[in-house]
């Protein structure tokens, strides 16, 4: 956390203290994920007024989506070897694959930018943060279907 010269604190790490910037943000949840144990970063969150199953649905969404783009890019191999070579687990790289099925590039990349998008709306940089998790959804479901 950042520390203003008036004592006061900010999620914000970002050199322009700009609250509304995604990475900041993100880099901050990261980091206090893995400096807290599992109770303490609960507490965090509800501390700073954050949803923790929210939190956690989101990361494990955007994190299920980026797996699925690196295997889609990988090509044909041995689990272990793709695995190895993405920064994977082997199951984590069958069970992408199994998932695939259905998503083509372009929907892949739909369903990207609708993370991105929901991320900054919920950020603060939209005007309708409450329904960008919602609409996130809805579109990363019919990127699918067409895929």
């Amino acid at each position: 956390m950042a520390t203003s010269t008036n004592g006061s604190t900010s999620t914000s790490t970002s050199p322009n203290g700009s609250a509304g910037s995604l990475g900041p943000f993100g880099d901050y949840l990261r980091s206090q994920r893995n400096e807290l144990s599992g109770n303490a970063f609960r507490r965090m969150c509800r501390d700073e007024f954050l949803n923790f199953l929210r939190i956690r649905e989101w990361q494990d969404l955007a994190s299920q989506l980026r797996q699925l783009v690196k295997v889609s890019g990988a090509g044909r191999g041995h689990s272990a070897q793709l695995a190895k070579s993405l920064g994977m687990a082997p199951w984590q790289v069958d069970k992408a694959r199994r998932s695939i099925s259905g998503w083509d590039g372009p929907g892949l990349g739909v369903a990207i930018q609708a993370v991105a998008a929901a991320d900054v709306e919920v950020k603060g940089g939209g005007r309708d943060p409450v329904y960008a998790v919602e609409r996130a959804i809805l579109s990363i479901a019919a990127a699918r279907r067409s895929g």
